[in-house]
């Protein structure tokens, strides 16, 4: 009977261990955009792989800004305590602020995701990569993606990742992903 009991205790230990841990990696966590993982590399790392951007100071931090000539794209990133906190692509950006990115230029670099998202692509390709968005809606006259994790629920995750995708006549134009406070 005793051998029973510590068999018993030891499965019921075992079952909620396992619990505990049943973290999942979702298909949807892609935090590295341009060589640059979100949430992970510091200023340093960014500004030695692209030189300093257009700076500017916000709530959190610094971002940079730079301008991919090429292909016509801003890449904004946001620093909390001197991490990338926050990643955005974009095809456009508020006039003033872009005039002082573009004199911050990208060589040599793609500008995609570690999972192969670039702008341009369609919402098909980001479904088949990530799967369906936790939330899907048309915002003036954008379809716009959003996907959520915790870092609860994904160990991939630091604190809280967010991504949203902007498509405009079938054509990824946005993207955002953060993963931060």
């Amino acid at each position: 009977m005793r051998g029973q009991n510590v068999i018993w205790i030891a499965l019921c230990f075992f079952v909620s261990v396992s619990f505990a841990e049943n973290k999942i990696s979702h298909s949807f966590v892609d935090k590295q955009i341009g060589g640059i993982v979100v949430g992970k590399e510091r200023i340093e790392e960014v500004i030695r792989i692209y030189g300093h951007g257009f700076s500017q100071n916000n709530f959190h931090g610094e971002t940079l800004c730079y301008h991919d000539v090429l292909e016509q794209i801003y890449l904004n990133i946001a620093f909390h305590d001197g991490i990338v906190e926050s990643v955005i692509l974009s095809k456009t950006l508020d006039q003033k602020i872009a005039e002082k990115c573009k004199k911050h230029i990208i060589k040599n670099k793609i500008l995609a995701t570690g999972k192969g998202i670039r702008l341009g692509d369609p919402p098909k390709k980001i479904l088949e990569i990530y799967g369906e968005p936790q939330k899907k809606e048309v915002k003036d006259g954008l379809l716009i993606f959003e996907y959520h994790a915790d870092s609860e629920n994904d160990p991939e995750v630091n604190l809280f990742y967010d991504a949203y995708l902007y498509f405009k006549n079938d054509a990824l134009i946005k993207l955002v992903i953060h993963d931060g406070e």
